[in-house]
């Protein structure tokens, strides 16, 4: 393709354009379905972690997300030493004690 020539440069935009039109058909198809898989209680994936789907009915729909019961016991575990002595906290994850010390 030679852009100095007009002729393929209108169809090497016009191409451009045809493909832009095209992934954002095809963006907008997808979003639009997983709105629709959310509404039906079917959301694509896994929960993040710590969280985990609760169905009312074995496999049935999602019905709401809540918190795994050991993955938010280990966050509350690692809250609770960090706020029972936040001196001993540096951004490298070593005690005051020791970073001092070296």
């Amino acid at each position: 393709m030679n852009l100095d020539d007009p002729v393929d440069e209108n169809r090497f935009t016009m191409e451009a354009w045809g493909a832009q039109m095209e992934l954002r058909a095809i963006q907008r198809r997808n979003r639009d379905a997983a709105v629709k898989m959310r509404a039906a209680g079917r959301p694509k994936g896994k929960p993040s972690y710590a969280f985990q789907y609760i169905r009312r009915v074995q496999g049935g729909r999602v019905d709401e997300v809540g918190l795994h019961p050991h993955a938010a016991s280990v966050i509350r575990e690692v809250a609770r030493r960090i706020l029972a002595d936040p001196d001993h906290v540096t951004p490298t994850g070593r005690g005051a004690s020791t970073a001092a010390a070296k």
